[in-house]
């Protein structure tokens, strides 16, 4: 059973990137006739297209840390869901946002959103993979009990 849940993390996880990459890509080639659909003034678009491609860079990294906190939120581990859920835009983007408007002005609001997308990445990765250690203790576990061996769980992190 450990095993699965796994594997459901991994592809999960390679699944996000691979869906919302291919999008991403989608939006960055398009992004011109995006950002026309919705302004329409030439001198708007102009501005909007790199803000939109520098928005949407990395969007596929950030959004794994959703898919670790729904599945944290799914095993009733509530801080590791909590912390996930807001770490992308309240504990990476917003400060790192207050950083850079002051090196770069305006631009610096746009350069915030894909490395909190890294950070939020690297968080929800250093999770998944600490998760998956603890799943395959906890399949090791049930086979020793099945062999007469017992072994306390861990606690929850």
């Amino acid at each position: 059973m450990y095993g699965r849940i796994r594997q459901l993390i991994k592809v999960s996880m390679i699944g996000n990137v691979l869906v919302v990459g291919v999008f991403t890509l989608a939006f960055y080639m398009g992004a011109h006739v995006v950002c026309d659909v919705f302004c329409g003034d030439a001198a708007l678009v102009e501005v909007a297209v790199p803000a939109l491609r520098m928005a949407i860079i990395c969007s596929a990294l950030g959004l794994c840390a959703n898919v670790m906190s729904c599945y944290f939120q799914y095993v009733e581990r509530v801080v590791p869901s909590t912390f996930l859920g807001i770490c992308r835009y309240i504990l990476f983007c917003i400060p790192i946002m207050l950083v850079l408007t002051r090196t770069f002005g305006v631009n610096g609001v746009w350069y915030s959103l894909p490395v909190a997308d890294i950070l939020a990445f690297a968080a929800a990765a250093v999770m998944a993979v600490y998760e998956m250690k603890r799943l395959r203790n906890m399949e090791g576990k049930k086979n020793d009990e099945k062999s007469g061996l017992y072994f306390k769980e861990q606690p929850d992190l």
